[in-house]
């Protein structure tokens, strides 16, 4: 959790003020940006907007170290960004939020020396009411481009809030229920000499024209039933019982077909379909749920989620190969 201290009445007078004229000039596009694929972009450079907002900065007193799991060699501090609120190296700076965006490249990189990253993360802006808790997860990683990078560290330096010394940014995008998209960036400082997280890139896989499916199963006897069932017919199968493998496949790959498991009281698919449906990249991929003794309940939270297609278990050959061509039609 990252909690911000109380800031002075003046300089929350003046955050009050800054945020109200950004959420107008937001409102207006706030539509589009939820869902359409255009992206909001500003003529305002980076640095023009840490200059204007200054004088704030230098008053804001806020904590923003976060330790991860596993991570031996260091701490990581976190940049986070929300409602053109940003946390840059413990200090707080207010950036018109597409300021940030319009630079954002998809990367592939994987933090392996965490275990999960997908702990709740709540940013609480006291005086300000605003509050959000959500879940995520390293795959999904975005990296600012070079750039963005050498503009936002520049000003940064220049407000006297960010040393010389090198840093690596690794920013997470994503959208919690009934909010705006949002992007949190992670500040690494190179001070230890050591690398805080192994970056790797997963090797692609050359399925040709073939239609793929991946699949999440925890019973290894129905990934098996399903991949043996679509290679009979020519379909590549990526088979897993992770579900955040089954994600990292998705990104790495091109995917016609999801195939996941959803267990009673065990509601992780449903999460991982809901954000799936709301990533622009993959978002059009059909999701087909499999499921035992489903329950109106389920079957509810799966429509809320965005999913159409079901195949109840034991599976059945015939559904299943019926299901995944009317999929890929």
């Amino acid at each position: 959790m990252v909690r911000l201290k109380k800031i002075s009445a003046e300089s929350e007078e003046k955050v009050h003020a800054f945020l109200k004229k950004q959420s107008q000039q937001m409102e207006a596009s706030l539509h589009e940006v939820l869902n359409t694929e255009v992206e909001v972009k500003t003529e305002k450079p980076a640095m023009a907007a840490l200059a204007d907002i200054n004088e704030i900065v230098n008053d804001a007193a806020v904590i923003s170290k976060l330790t991860l799991n596993n991570v031996e060699n260091g701490e990581a501090y976190i940049i986070a960004d929300y409602s053109s609120v940003m946390i840059i190296n413990g200090m707080m700076v207010l950036v018109p939020t597409d300021v940030i965006n319009q630079n954002i490249s998809r990367g592939k990189f994987v933090a392996e020396d965490l275990e999960r990253f997908d702990e709740a993360v709540s940013v609480m802006l006291d005086g300000l009411n605003e509050t959000f808790t959500t879940s995520f997860s390293p795959e999904y990683n975005y990296e600012l481009c070079e750039t963005t990078k050498a503009k936002l560290k520049a000003g940064a330096v220049q407000a006297g809030i960010l040393p010389k010394d090198d840093f690596i940014i690794n920013s997470y995008s994503f959208q919690p229920d009934d909010f705006p998209k949002i992007h949190l960036h992670y500040l690494i400082p190179r001070t230890t000499g050591e690398k805080l997280f192994r970056c790797s890139l997963e090797p692609e896989i050359d399925w040709g024209e073939r239609t793929v499916v991946v699949v999440y199963d925890s019973i290894a006897q129905d990934r098996d039933f399903i991949r043996k069932t679509l290679e009979k017919e020519n379909i590549g199968v990526a088979d897993f019982d992770s579900i955040n493998e089954l994600i990292r496949s998705i990104f790495q790959e091109k995917v016609n077909v999801i195939i996941m498991e959803v267990k009673p009281n065990d509601w992780d698919s449903l999460m991982v379909s809901k954000k799936l449906r709301r990533n622009i990249k993959v978002m059009k991929i059909p999701i087909i749920l499999t499921m035992q003794n489903p329950t109106s309940e389920m079957i509810y939270l799966a429509y809320k989620a965005g999913i159409r297609s079901f195949l109840v278990k034991p599976l059945n050959s015939r559904e299943l190969l019926e299901k995944v061509h009317e999929l890929c039609a």
